[in-house]
C-alpha cells in the first residue's frame, strides 16, 4: 500500500505521468525494488495487455475518469464518487444507494 501511496502522490500530487517508465524509478528505490525486474515486467505484453483490460472493464462500467469509487451490491453498479470527494460525501452516498438498493 505504501508503493501505491508513492505512485498516487507522485500522479496527483506531483502531476507526473505514470505512462512513462522513470516515473517508477525514485519509488522503486524508495521501496527497495529491483528496477530492472521492475522494467520487465512493466514493459512486459502480460502487464500491458492486464492494464489494457483493467481500463476496458472500467470503461464498461461507465468509469471516465480517476479517481472513482463504485458499489456493487447483488450485481448492480453504482456510482459512489468520480473525482476528488471527502470522506462524508462518499459516506451519504453509500448510505442512499443502501436505501435504494
Amino acid at each position: 500500500m505504501e508503493f501505491f501511496d508513492a505512485v498516487h502522490e507522485k500522479f496527483y500530487v506531483d502531476n507526473e505521468d505514470p505512462n512513462e517508465l522513470v516515473f517508477y524509478k525514485s519509488i522503486c528505490a524508495t521501496f527497495n525494488v529491483d528496477f530492472t525486474d521492475f522494467t520487465a515486467r512493466f514493459e512486459s505484453d502480460e502487464v500491458k495487455a492486464a492494464t489494457r483490460e483493467e481500463f476496458m472493464l472500467n470503461r464498461s462500467w461507465g468509469v471516465r475518469g480517476y479517481p472513482s469509487i463504485l458499489a456493487k451490491i447483488d450485481n448492480v453498479l453504482y456510482p459512489v464518487a468520480h473525482g476528488y470527494a471527502i470522506f462524508e460525501q462518499i459516506k451519504r452516498q453509500l448510505e442512499s444507494i443502501k436505501l435504494r438498493a
